[in-house]
């Protein structure tokens, strides 16, 4: 199992709107926000890097998001991704 640490940027505006899309994603967990400046600290969790690299991707691409940086990132080789 994957599992990694993302800050996403929107714009403060897009705050709500992109919160309730990225809670919308299967494995995707909003932990921390600040709408005022359109941060937030996203948690993901996919079962191979392929899944985890599709996921960031359609963070990055959503709609009002500004940008996504990928602050930590570990494997659990004994979590059962099911």
């Amino acid at each position: 199992m994957q599992y990694s640490g993302i800050v996403v940027r929107c714009r403060p505006e897009s705050a709500a709107v992109v919160v309730a899309r990225l809670a919308a994603m299967p494995g995707v967990e909003v932990h921390a926000r600040h709408e005022p400046s359109g941060r937030f600290v996203v948690v993901q969790e996919a079962p191979d890097v392929d899944a985890h690299e599709r996921r960031f991707r359609q963070i990055e691409s959503l709609p009002g998001v500004i940008g996504a940086s990928l602050v930590s990132h570990a494997v659990d080789p004994q979590a059962d991704p099911a």
